[in-house]
């Protein structure tokens, strides 16, 4: 079974890199450094790890969900 089903987002083509220069920065785009299967892997790690938050924002009395956000920790 795979998360990403129907999208081109992970491939099991050969890694490249793809290199942007943009005005004050050099972005590098390292594609299929990390496969599908274990992109897979690594996703369901994430979602089953982390402890996750969500809390209620209200605007003009009504309530909204906010998006779902990792709990984090300050020591």
């Amino acid at each position: 079974m795979s998360l990403y089903n129907d999208t081109t987002l992970f491939t099991t083509l050969p890694p490249r890199t793809v290199r942007y220069d943009l005005p004050d920065a050099t972005l590098t785009l390292f594609e299929g450094f990390i496969q599908k299967p274990e992109s897979d892997d690594l996703y369901t790690a994430l979602l089953q790890e982390t402890e996750w938050k969500q809390e209620d924002i209200t605007v003009y009395n009504k309530t909204y969900p906010t998006p779902l956000l990792p709990r984090i920790y300050c020591i």
